[in-house]
């Protein structure tokens, strides 16, 4: 889903502040951070999570807000935000709603809670399908080699041989063993702590099988 931008003096519109205010905050890097990027060399600011950032300031309330509403008196309204501003705030909020209902809708997107599971499950069939390599291979490695054995002496010369056979055997799968714990050792870098526990595990349990 694409985050949607505003220019500073359009994002400075929608919070109801002067535009010099985020100005100073952009350039300042002291309360909008994450969610200013730069589009075509120019400042933009990413809507949602710079209100985000901006409301979370707990002095935000010391900028200079010339667009506020002011009593016949001259002093400025505390509190009350602007009816223009806050009907593009809630424009602004009710279509990223929509844009959310609509991702969950057709597809696009999931519960955390189902895709942590879905993730879970992918991960543990790459593991399964990694543990049984070791074995597949040695076996292949075995057929090919009694079937050379058969060829140059016969089938007494594949009994002669059956325990040699059986030791290569052996230690080809150790070998590739060896391989497919690197291969998660590597992948375990790339996951979350949890993932690490469930990649020491599988080890662990290869390790019993031998």
């Amino acid at each position: 889903m694409q985050k949607q931008t505003a220019s500073i003096r359009e994002f400075a519109r929608i919070i109801g502040v002067d535009h010099a205010a985020v100005s100073r905050a952009v350039t300042g890097g002291d309360r909008l951070r994450s969610s200013v990027v730069d589009e075509d060399g120019r400042k933009k600011i990413i809507i949602f999570e710079g209100c985000l950032e901006w409301h979370h300031n707990k002095h935000h309330r010391k900028d200079n807000r010339k667009d506020q509403p002011r009593t016949t008196s001259g002093t400025q309204t505390s509190g009350i935000m602007p009816r223009e501003v806050s009907s593009d705030l809630d424009s602004h909020y009710s279509a990223l709603i929509k844009q959310v209902e609509h991702g969950r809708l057709t597809g696009q997107l999931m519960p955390a809670a189902r895709f942590q599971l879905e993730a879970a499950e992918c991960f543990r069939a790459c593991r399964d399908t990694l543990l049984n390599l070791p074995l597949t291979v040695s076996e292949i490695a075995k057929g090919i080699m009694v079937r050379l054995v058969r060829e140059q002496g016969g089938d007494e010369s594949v009994q002669t041989m059956d325990q040699p056979l059986n030791d290569a055997a052996l230690r080809i799968r150790v070998g590739a063993k060896d391989e497919v714990r690197k291969a998660l050792i590597q992948a375990s870098k790339i996951l979350q702590d949890g993932g690490r526990e469930q990649v020491k595990e599988a080890m662990d349990t290869d390790d019993q099988g031998l």
